[in-house]
């Protein structure tokens, strides 16, 4: 887990994982040797079976490589899976240069940047809420989150920790403006989904390696 305050920068479009697969690239990503199957079953609490299954479908998807372990003594030589470095396409970087401008741009020229933030992520967040199903009932939140980027999981106390960020360096520079649109794209999901009940709230740079989002309900 990184060191710093908050989430993790978001890599180019990648195939989709699954929440243990995220889980075991995040092992992958801390062991700096790399690890192997047993040992990640270990740290994961899955069956070597499964463990393997999960490291092999991280290859298959460019996020990991494994290597042969030098042979020591009788037996076949383990296997060692290492995370695969996030390349950084440049289409990324312009489009992360254009969301900074723009955050800017609304905090020097704007009479309440947090409060004109959230609406327009409340408004961004249900037109794409909606229009990935019929009838105004879009995707649930984690599914969106998902969507988006933040590699979202639910802690222990129910909330989630959002632990990477489609905007970090936005959010680094003008939090009270690109945090308050994320949250607005929360509250637009939720809009979508018709739920006026649920109240989000965000803490960003809650945790090493996340954000917190609560979502909370009377």
């Amino acid at each position: 887990m990184s060191n710093r305050w908050g989430p993790e920068p978001v890599a180019p479009p990648q195939t989709a994982i699954s929440a243990r697969q995220a889980a075991v690239l995040d092992a992958l990503r801390a062991a700096e040797g790399g690890l192997r199957v047993a040992e990640v079953a270990e740290r994961r609490g899955l069956h070597t079976n499964t463990a393997r299954e999960h490291l092999d479908a991280l290859v298959d998807a460019g996020l990991a490589e494994s290597t042969t372990d030098r042979p020591a003594g009788r037996g076949r030589p383990a296997r060692r899976y290492r995370a695969v470095s996030d390349a950084v396409d440049p289409r990324v970087e312009a489009y992360r240069g254009l969301a900074v401008a723009l955050a800017g741009h609304l905090q020097r020229t704007s009479a309440d940047p947090p409060a004109d933030a959230l609406e327009l992520g409340r408004a961004w967040g249900r037109e794409i809420a909606e229009s990935h199903c019929c009838g105004g009932q879009g995707p649930g939140v984690l599914q969106e989150l998902e969507a988006f980027g933040f590699a979202p999981v639910e802690n222990a106390d129910r909330s989630i920790a959002l632990r990477r960020c489609p905007l970090l360096d936005a959010a680094r520079r003008y939090p009270e403006v690109t945090c308050q649109i994320h949250l607005g794209l929360i509250r637009g999901t939720l809009d979508a989904a018709g739920d006026t009940v649920t109240s989000p709230a965000l803490e960003p740079f809650a945790r090493r390696g996340s954000c917190t989002l609560r979502l909370e309900r009377p």
